[in-house]
């Protein structure tokens, strides 16, 4: 019987293999010795022997220091590593607790719970600044997106006339309101953010007082 402190090991040996087949992946082939090369690229002491023993599992750990220097050198997100979503079916997240890959990134990344028998995807789950941020991140995309469609269609009704005029600056009013929706939700999540005691995440540059072809500016909020 498997027991905890085996589960290292496990958990390194599939890294390990992860490794391998993301490098065998790369077009040519990259060698164990062009991995710990780029590593090196990074400032991180990886070496070739370190990361052959990785693979053919005859080493029993994986350090943080030494997943995120390889996970970067591969181009990979370090829990693809550690749970190899696509190609395994279930990953060893705890000694004998075994959960389907993408669920086991999930929680890794914050973005749901540790499943649980019976437990449905959402259960569980308390909302954490990770999420907080990432959708407030989303927020900020679709908020600069608006704002540059409102931009084209403003910028498109200079040379227009007519009902084509018309036309171009109501859909850049459309998209002036669906970025103010964005800026709006975007402040109300930082305000949430910080009465939970957390830091906030910084709104960046956006504000409505930037000119917007053939437009009146807006007042910034912020």
């Amino acid at each position: 019987m498997d027991t905890q402190n085996s589960w290292p090991a496990r958990l390194a040996q599939s890294v390990g293999l992860e490794i391998r087949r993301q490098r065998s992946a790369r077009t040519p082939k990259w060698s164990a010795q062009r991995l710990a090369g780029e590593c090196a690229a990074l400032g991180a002491d990886i070496p070739r022997d370190l990361i052959t023993d990785l693979e053919i599992g005859r080493r029993s750990h994986i350090s943080v220091a030494e997943l995120l220097a390889i996970a970067a050198a591969l181009s990979v997100p370090p829990l693809q590593l550690l749970f190899g979503v696509g190609a395994e079916e279930t990953a060893e997240v705890l000694p004998g607790k075994h959960v389907p890959a993408f669920r086991a990134a999930l929680w890794f990344s914050g973005e749901g719970p540790l499943p649980e028998p019976g437990q449905g995807p959402d259960q569980g789950f308390v909302v954490m600044p990770l999420t907080w941020y990432r959708d407030h991140d989303r927020r900020v995309i679709q908020e600069v997106n608006a704002l540059t469609m409102a931009g084209v269609a403003a910028g498109a009704a200079e040379s227009a006339t007519g009902a084509d005029r018309a036309a171009l600056l109501a859909a850049a009013d459309r998209q002036l309101d669906i970025a103010r929706g964005h800026h709006d939700a975007g402040r109300i999540l930082r305000e949430q953010i910080d009465l939970a005691g957390y830091l906030p995440p910084v709104p960046g540059e956006l504000n409505y007082a930037r000119e917007t072809p053939g437009r009146e500016p807006a007042a910034a909020d912020e």
